[in-house]
């Protein structure tokens, strides 16, 4: 979890089955107080959203960033043979 100023955030993410396929939608970037339930930060993602019925998670910030990955060129190398 990532801790700033005594809050804690936490990203909430809907379930959107799609034809076989399962992916993960960022309903919410919520702060609340270190030690909160599950439960508590669900009901104050969900209230600006229409809270519909379905599969939900929270996930802490710091497990949900985003890396980037790049790929570098490769020096040419001589193969002899």
């Amino acid at each position: 979890m990532s801790e700033d100023n005594g809050t804690s955030r936490y990203v909430v993410q809907r379930l959107n089955p799609l034809e076989g396929a399962e992916t993960w939608t960022d309903i919410a970037t919520v702060a609340v107080p270190p030690r909160t339930k599950r439960k508590t930060i669900l009901e104050k993602a969900l209230i600006g959203d229409d809270a519909n019925a379905g599969a939900y998670r929270v996930v802490d910030e710091e497990s949900s960033r985003v890396i980037q990955v790049a790929l570098e060129e490769q020096p040419p190398r001589l193969k002899i043979g």
